[in-house]
């Protein structure tokens, strides 16, 4: 449930923020892919890759619980590294913001 709330999230601000893409996404497969097919296919893609997993994690339940313990926390894992990335980010300044910190002190001096 974290990992689809997370992609959610991802998905949601990829959409309202796909006019400037290329300017804060990071993964230029996702860049290229979204030139090229669309930013939507891009997150259909990303959406059925991620029913896929969990299919497969229940899948692995019944018949694998170790397997699906190992896969269930890999992903996880990936969904949590990508929130705290999310996190530490709007924490950090913009380009934008650092231009008018240097702008500012070369008028101060």
């Amino acid at each position: 449930m974290f990992a689809f709330l997370v992609a959610a999230y991802d998905s949601c601000f990829a959409w309202m923020y796909r006019d400037v893409l290329s300017s804060w996404e990071m993964n230029p497969l996702v860049l290229w892919t979204a030139a090229r097919v669309g930013l939507l296919a891009v997150i259909g893609f990303k959406l059925m890759g991620l029913v896929l997993a969990a299919g497969l994690a229940l899948h692995c339940r019944r018949s694998r619980p170790p397997l699906a313990r190992s896969l269930t926390q890999f992903v996880f894992g990936v969904y949590a590294l990508l929130a705290v990335h999310y996190v530490v980010g709007h924490q950090q300044p913009t380009e934008y913001e650092l231009a008018c910190r240097s702008s500012a002190e070369l008028r101060n001096r």
